[in-house]
């Protein structure tokens, strides 16, 4: 039981921190995207896609250390995970 609270924990210690990161980053597009540029707000969802994308894009799949194995597990787990966040996004938003 008490392996299980752990992990318990641990789970809602992730989840909470992923909302409270797309909720700053939500408040820092507000105050800089919207007044400066005149994007419109977006939504949780859109940040968490766009948060998404913009880390898969900026990762370093290229690396030395890693292996070409490993490099591959990284580039179909992180196309998979824009695909479905891509459908998330035309399930909901149209």
């Amino acid at each position: 039981m008490d392996k299980f609270l752990k992990v318990i924990g641990y789970l809602g210690l992730c989840v909470g921190y992923i909302f409270y990161r797309l909720f700053v980053l939500r408040k820092i597009w507000g105050y800089i995207a919207v007044k400066m540029f005149g994007l419109p707000q977006v939504s949780m969802w859109q940040m968490f896609a766009i948060s998404y994308i913009a880390n898969m894009l900026t990762s370093d799949f290229e690396s030395d250390d890693v292996r070409p194995e490993e490099r591959a597990k990284k580039l179909a787990s992180s196309f998979a995970a824009v695909s479905v966040a891509w459908l998330i996004c035309y399930l909901f938003f149209g």
